[in-house]
């Protein structure tokens, strides 16, 4: 047994078209998740480089000193959380500041390898070409398997509602799958007929 086909995107439009709309709508998502991944980094590089460390302490003061005219639950709450922090030791701050850069890097890389993918999606479907329909498959067949494993630890954890939306976000997910993959054996249907006449 094979993946499913269909013939026409959501039973009603082509599938060179429906193939273009998953393309340009992934492309759009790429590009807003490098400019939040590019203000983060960029917020966490000057983070780790102590440039804000003076602003943090000025905003640290005068939370401070609002809740000095709170109720004694909110300062007792605010002094907690400062009790956490200074309980950590400089290499702590300094590890964890270095982690928050090199994550934020990693999914900045992700997203720009995102939009490559979604740019192949798009240039194969003008095109015509089958070939350049699979670096979007494959990373989207990842991303469909992660998210699967991420729905198991959410049942574990006892996370329903996170983890029936998880089971949505992956049946769209499968179905743009077969989309893609039917429109792919339809061009090379095409290129086999072409190749045949010739």
């Amino acid at each position: 047994m094979g993946i499913p086909m269909v013939d026409r995107f959501l039973g009603c439009i082509q599938l060179q078209t429906g193939v273009l709309i998953i393309g340009v709508l992934h492309l759009i998502l790429a590009l807003i998740g490098a400019f939040v991944c590019a203000i983060l980094l960029t917020l966490s590089i000057v983070w780790v480089s102590g440039v804000a460390d003076g602003v943090l302490n000025q905003t640290i003061q005068g939370i401070q000193e609002g809740l000095q005219k709170a109720d004694n639950e909110s300062r007792a709450a605010f002094d907690e959380t400062l009790d956490t922090f200074a309980g950590l030791s400089n290499d702590d701050v300094g590890a964890a500041k270095i982690a928050v850069v090199v994550v934020t890097a990693i999914l900045l890389v992700l997203c720009i390898f995102w939009i490559i993918t979604c740019s192949l999606l798009i240039h194969g479907a003008r095109k015509g070409k089958p070939g350049l329909l699979m670096p979007w498959y494959i990373v989207t067949a990842i991303g469909i398997c992660f998210s699967v494993i991420q729905i198991v630890q959410q049942f574990i954890n006892l996370q329903i509602g996170a983890a029936i939306g998880g089971i949505f976000g992956v049946i769209i997910g499968c179905y743009l799958l077969v989309v893609v993959w039917s429109f792919r054996a339809q061009l090379q249907q095409g290129e086999a007929r072409a190749g045949g006449k010739a």
